[in-house]
Order: C-alpha cells, then sequence, then structure tokens
C-alpha cells in the first residue's frame, strides 16, 4: 500500500528542486525574464521567481486562482494572466519557461511546441512534478474525494492513456506521463539538449518525472 507522507509539501518540493536547479546550472534570474504556466495562485517557487527575476509572467486557465495570486504579488515587473497552457501568444520571447505539475492535463506537444517557439535561444525550460501512474494508484489509497470518484477517474485515465498511447486519440485530455513518452515526445522537436530524470525519493508519497531542456 502507498501510504501519505504526512510531512511532505509539494509547494515546497517545487521550490527546493526549482532552487536547486537553478544553482548547479548558475542562473542568475535578476537579468531574466520568465514565464510560468500553470502558476496557480502564485505558489512558493512562482512568488520566489516572481520577485526575483528581471520580469515575471505566469499564466493559468483557472480565474479565481489568478485573483488570488495577484494579490500576493510584490514586484511591479511581474504579471499574472488567465490563460490556456495551449494558448501562448506573447509578443516577447523568454529566457525561462516553467512547467510546473500541467503537462498530464493538456495536448503536451502543442504546449512544448509553442514554449520552444517563444523561448530565447540558449533559454531553458525546466518541467517539474509530471505525474505518472504511481500518483493514480496513490489517490486510490488516500483519496482527497470520495473513493468511488477516486477509483473511476485513476481508471478513466489509465484507459485515456493507453488509447492515446495507441491511437494518439484522447477521450478527454488527462494522461499520465512516463519517461519515455516525455524522451520521445521532446526529441521529436530536435532542437537543443535535455535531461530527463523520475525522482522517487522517500519524501515523495509517489514518483513524479523532471526535465529540462536547453535551447
Amino acid at each position: 500500500m502507498i501510504s501519505e507522507k504526512k510531512d511532505f509539501n509539494k509547494n515546497n518540493y517545487l521550490l527546493k528542486c526549482l532552487k536547486l536547479i537553478l544553482f548547479e546550472l548558475q542562473i542568475n534570474l535578476d537579468n531574466k525574464v520568465i514565464l510560468d504556466i500553470g502558476c496557480s495562485d502564485l505558489r512558493n517557487y512562482s512568488k520566489y521567481l516572481s520577485i526575483e527575476s528581471k520580469e515575471y509572467v505566469g499564466i493559468d486557465i483557472d480565474s479565481k486562482m489568478i485573483d488570488e495570486g495577484r494579490k500576493k504579488l510584490e514586484n511591479k515587473k511581474s504579471r499574472l494572466l488567465v490563460r490556456s497552457a495551449e494558448n501562448l501568444k506573447f509578443d516577447n520571447k523568454f529566457d525561462i519557461i516553467i512547467i510546473n505539475d500541467t503537462l498530464a492535463y493538456t495536448d503536451k506537444h502543442k504546449v512544448l511546441d509553442q514554449s520552444l517557439k517563444i523561448l530565447n535561444t540558449g533559454g531553458i525550460i525546466i518541467s517539474l512534478y509530471n505525474n505518472n501512474i504511481t500518483y493514480n494508484i496513490h489517490k486510490l489509497f488516500n483519496p482527497r474525494k470520495l473513493l468511488v470518484i477516486e477509483i473511476i477517474h485513476s481508471i478513466i485515465v489509465i484507459i485515456n492513456t493507453i488509447i492515446y498511447r495507441i491511437s494518439s486519440f484522447k477521450i478527454f485530455p488527462t494522461t499520465y506521463n512516463t519517461v519515455a513518452e516525455l524522451n520521445t515526445l521532446i526529441d521529436s522537436f530536435n532542437i537543443g539538449s535535455k535531461k530527463i530524470w523520475l525522482d522517487k525519493t522517500q519524501k515523495l508519497p509517489y514518483q513524479v518525472i523532471n526535465f529540462i531542456i536547453y535551447k
């Protein structure tokens, strides 16, 4: 049985991972223009980016989350917009694009394709917390809603993913991720280099896939 890890906090995990990546790559944020796709209500890492960067744009499809996030903004050069991850139309380009805990709910090819088009040469895409099938299993033993709802949802996501892998057709947007799938997807763009890894540390309640694309 997969049990909930009571000391785990997703927001803190994302902030810690992001800071570690930026440190290892020796990236100084104060001269960087950042796009944060799926910023929600300005989570810990999003607020950090908005404060430390030269310019920050966060987008989310949920208008209520954007309204809540705007209350937390401290940098006048930061903006939050109600916008889909699949509609990345901007007049300017970005040095860093963040796509955390989002791809599974989107057309992944479309999101990465559009992201690469608005990413400056020499820029990077960082994508953390991409759920794999262990997340769906985890929800069965740690339901946040009625167990029957979690069971139905998890089964539908698994079936939807299998159908998508075979036919490229989705019943609805959500599919779980695999390292092989994301590897193939990133390679299809034939641009820059990448690093992709499965994070299965004991502090995580389930496995997640993280990756970086260098343009």
